[in-house]
């Protein structure tokens, strides 16, 4: 799917920052709780993408809606969660 919107889509196209930060934010909030029960290689490919999710959308906001815009400072306080949690 994201690739197919990267095809589509301006690169920062501001929609698509909705797009990733709701894909990462689904996958935070239902896989790191549960991510002391898969495999090592699983979790940490899991959490890697957390972050890529979420610092692509915290780009893509930036430079649409500004820096202190709400909705790119959300993004941007998940990116530090994930990396000061030592989640990727």
């Amino acid at each position: 799917m994201i690739e197919t919107m990267d095809n589509v889509l301006p690169p920062l196209f501001p929609e698509k920052g909705d797009y990733l930060h709701g894909l990462a934010a689904c996958l935070y909030e239902y896989l790191r709780p549960r991510l002391g029960m898969l495999p090592p290689r699983s979790a940490m490919m899991i959490k890697a993408e957390m972050k890529v999710l979420f610092g692509r959308a915290w780009e893509v906001r930036r430079v649409g809606l500004g820096e202190g815009h709400p909705l790119t400072m959300e993004s941007r306080e998940m990116v530090e969660a994930i990396a000061s949690a030592g989640q990727g």
